[in-house]
C-alpha cells in the first residue's frame, strides 16, 4: 500500500491505539528517536539513558490493514537487552491490570532462550498508557510496580516492572501546567493533542516538554495527513465502538433471556456449552493469541454467545486455561 496520499486535516487522537503504534513503532530513526526520548522520560532514566533500541513488532501498513482486532503494543529491545512493551488502552479496562501482568509473563518468558540458565533472564518492564482510570484508592497519574515483600517493603527483584499512566487523571483545570509532573504534561498532550479547542494548551506542553513532544508531533501531523492511516484509524475506532456494543447487547439479552427461562434452563445450555470439551480447548487457544470473542466466532464458524460464554469462564484460568475446570464452569451455569 502506497502512502503518497496526501490531505489537509486535523490531528489523528494518540489515544487511539492503531495511531500511537503508527507514531512511536514504526522502527524508523524519527520513530525510534521519539520512542527513546518518551521512554527516557516516563522512566526518569537522566543518569542512565536508552541511547538504542530497536522496535520487535513496528507497525507497518501491510500488517494493520486488514486486521482491526490486534493488540496495538510496541515491543521493544533496548542495547542492554532489556525488553520493554509499551501500549495505549482505551477500552476493557476492567480486567486490564490482569492482562498487563500476563504481558509482563510473556515477556519474561521471551528473554530467555531455549536451554538458558535463568540467570540470563534480561530485565523485562510493562508501560500501559491507558485512557481511564485503573487505581481510584490514589490521586497520582503514574503508578509503578515492582515485587516487593510485603510487610518490610524489601524489593524482590528489580527485574520485572510495571508502569501505568492514567490518562482519566488528567485535568486540565485541577493544576497548571508548571505545578504537573512530566509524568501528567505527556499525559495531557496524549489526551488533547487532536482537541482544536485546546490549541493554546497544546503550544505550552510543547514547550515544557520538548524533548519528547518535539519529535513526537511531527511524526503525528505526517501519519494524520496519511489518507490511509486516517481510513485505518477510523475503522479501527468504529470496530471497536461496534464490539463494545455487540458484548453489551449480548450481556443483556443473556440476562433477560436467563430471566424469563429460570436457573433450570440456564443451567441446561450451560451444560450444552460445556459438553464440547474440543471446541473449548480451540477457543482457548486463540485466547493465548490474544483474540477476543468476536475474531474466534468467526474464525471457527460458531455462533458469538456460545463462544464468548467459554470465553468469559476462560478468564478464571489464563494463561493455563485449564479445559476439565472450565468446562465445569460452564455446566453449573
Amino acid at each position: 500500500m502506497t502512502n503518497d496520499r496526501r490531505i489537509t486535516t486535523r490531528l489523528l487522537p494518540l489515544t487511539n491505539d492503531l495511531v500511537f503504534k503508527a507514531v512511536y513503532g514504526r522502527n524508523t530513526t524519527e520513530s525510534n528517536a521519539a520512542l527513546m526520548a518518551l521512554l527516557n522520560r516516563l522512566l526518569q532514566r537522566e543518569t542512565d539513558p536508552i541511547v538504542w533500541l530497536r522496535c520487535e513488532n513496528p507497525f507497518s501498513y501491510r500488517t494493520h490493514a486488514k486486521e482491526k482486532e490486534i493488540v496495538m503494543d510496541v515491543k521493544v529491545r533496548l542495547n542492554s537487552g532489556e525488553l520493554l512493551d509499551l501500549e495505549m488502552q482505551v477500552h476493557h479496562l476492567s480486567d486490564y491490570v490482569n492482562r498487563s501482568i500476563f504481558y509482563m509473563g510473556k515477556l519474561i518468558n521471551d528473554s530467555l532462550e531455549i536451554g538458558e540458565d535463568y540467570d540470563r533472564i534480561k530485565k523485562t518492564i510493562v508501560i500501559s498508557i491507558v485512557d481511564g482510570t485503573l487505581f481510584s484508592q490514589f490521586d497520582h497519574a503514574f503508578s509503578s510496580f515492582v515485587l516487593k515483600e510485603k510487610d518490610t517493603n524489601h524489593v524482590l527483584s528489580d527485574m520485572t516492572q510495571i508502569h501505568f499512566l492514567e490518562l482519566g487523571k488528567i485535568d486540565l483545570t485541577s493544576k497548571s501546567i508548571d505545578k504537573m509532573t512530566p509524568h501528567e504534561r505527556l499525559g495531557a498532550y496524549f489526551k488533547y493533542a487532536a482537541d482544536e479547542h485546546h490549541l493554546e494548551y497544546i503550544e505550552q506542553l510543547l514547550n515544557y516538554e520538548k524533548g519528547v513532544l518535539d519529535l513526537t508531533k511531527p511524526i503525528l501531523e505526517e501519519i494524520s495527513a496519511e489518507q490511509e492511516m486516517r481510513e485505518m484509524a477510523e475503522a479501527h475506532e468504529k470496530f471497536l465502538h461496534d464490539l463494545a456494543t455487540m458484548k453489551a447487547h449480548a450481556r443483556k439479552e443473556g440476562l433477560a433471556e436467563g430471566r424469563a427461562e429460570g436457573r433450570a434452563e440456564g443451567r441446561a445450555e450451560g451444560e450444552t456449552i460445556g459438553a464440547d470439551k474440543k471446541l473449548i480447548s480451540q477457543v482457548c487457544k486463540k485466547l493465548y493469541k490474544n483474540k477476543d470473542s468476536v475474531t474466534i466466532a468467526n474464525e471457527l464458524e460458531e455462533d458469538f454467545a456460545s463462544i464468548d460464554s467459554i470465553c468469559q469462564a476462560a478468564k478464571q484460568y489464563e494463561p493455563e486455561y485449564d479445559i476439565e475446570k472450565i468446562y465445569e464452569v460452564l455446566s453449573r451455569k
